[in-house]
């Protein structure tokens, strides 16, 4: 259940990170519009009811990670990626202003929105033995490159 805070509580803190986007990080102000949405709904999110302040010295790894996976489910990739940068650039605000004692934004991991319309195709086997023959293996790198060749031909065996 999200709890709703009075503006008053977040804005200086919210403020003062959206001058930093803009003046320190050099952000254009749409950006900024959108990271500081984030930003305060994930501020609004970790609020308990009737507390006069949230300490941001509680903020850890998996309260991060807790929050980013709750808000993916019925969220774009696309959307889900601005969130995480969001969040990682307030950690590191919050890092730097030292309001925090270190830097959490590695508790955010990167967000693929690549997704593949169609599994990947394989070589044939034939095509396989041509390439692993033309490897020169009286060379160093040769040797190394057909042992590449053949593990990734003992990887494709298990898939099919």
């Amino acid at each position: 259940m999200n709890t709703i805070v009075s503006k008053s509580t977040l804005d200086p803190l919210v403020e003062e990170y959206h001058k930093h986007l803009t003046e320190v990080a050099g952000l254009q102000p749409s950006s900024c519009r959108v990271y500081t949405f984030f930003v305060r709904s994930f501020l609004h999110a970790q609020c308990k009811p009737n507390a006069p302040s949230w300490n941001l010295r509680q903020l850890d790894p998996r309260v991060l990670l807790d929050f980013v996976l709750r808000q993916s489910h019925g969220c774009t990739a696309n959307r889900l990626q601005i969130l995480g940068s969001a969040l990682r650039s307030f950690c590191r605000f919050l890092c730097v202003t030292q309001r925090h004692g270190q830097d959490l934004s590695g508790a955010i991991p990167p967000i693929s929105g690549h997704h593949r319309e169609a599994l990947p195709t394989y070589l044939s086997r034939p095509e396989l033995r041509q390439l692993l023959g033309k490897f020169d293996r009286r060379t160093v790198v040769g040797k190394r490159d057909y042992a590449i060749g053949w593990a990734l031909r003992l990887r494709m065996r298990e898939r099919c």
